[in-house]
């Protein structure tokens, strides 16, 4: 596991750890081609932007949309992607394949209820991202596919 060892960063920090975050936001944006990620000017403070930025971040690799940069959300920048996402197979329940089916219909790729239930539906999508992707079209979402999912900005 990536050990982050970073500072907890909230609105209103300032310095050369908010730099850092600045910079790794605005390379992920540039890398899928997300707008709202882009944290606007390196400069140090931790503004409304910045923290749109890291809102817009953490939605994009399925964190929890607080604003703050903590360990998890560390690490995620680090690794340009997202972490400790469970494997998903048919069968399974629960929010993260919730997370899948929002992300999946955001994609227009899921045109079924979101249920949490990871169904035929689910998989057909799943199927058919992976192939969109080139990844093998196994229906299981491994953090290969977590990885592609997070890599598909989803602001335009």
């Amino acid at each position: 596991m990536i050990q982050a060892n970073r500072t907890t960063l909230f609105f209103g920090t300032t310095g050369t750890a908010v730099r850092e975050l600045q910079t790794l936001l605005r390379n992920y944006a540039n890398k899928i081609g997300s707008r709202s990620i882009n944290p606007g000017t390196i400069d140090g403070l931790f503004g409304l932007k910045t923290e749109a930025a890291v809102q817009a971040f953490q939605r994009q690799v399925f964190l929890p949309n607080t604003g703050v940069v903590d360990e998890i959300t560390w690490r995620s920048l680090i690794v340009r992607g997202p972490v400790d996402l469970p494997e998903l197979r048919p069968g399974m329940f629960g929010d993260a394949v919730i997370f899948l089916q929002v992300r999946l219909t955001l994609l227009e790729l899921f045109h079924a209820p979101i249920d949490s239930e990871y169904g035929e539906t689910t998989r057909s999508a799943v199927v058919a991202f992976q192939q969109s992707v080139g990844l093998s079209a196994t229906g299981v979402v491994d953090q290969q596919t977590w990885g592609a999912l997070s890599a598909r900005a989803i602001d335009g």
